[in-house]
């Protein structure tokens, strides 16, 4: 069984990610108008977007120190109920 480190399965991931990634922002600067959705910045989308990346900064930020706690254990977190 391999050692846990910090990085996880994200290099794994941002492998195939990457690529794929730079695809997209290839297409959406040269298409942009195809790819605008937002009009203004009153438009409920901005607002919702922003919204789940605040909730999801505030849970990865909160779950941080018990990841980081089970990492120098070398042990799997989960939650038990």
């Amino acid at each position: 069984m391999n050692k846990l480190n910090f990085f996880g399965i994200g290099p794994i991931i941002g492998r195939i990610a990457i690529p794929w990634l730079a695809v997209a922002i290839f297409f959406s600067v040269k298409f942009k108008s195809i790819f605008t959705y937002i009009e203004d910045e009153n438009s409920i989308l901005f607002y919702a977007g922003l919204a789940f990346l605040i909730t999801g900064l505030l849970i990865y930020f909160l779950t941080l120190p018990l990841l980081l706690k089970g990492l120098k254990e070398t042990r799997l977190v989960t939650i038990v109920q």
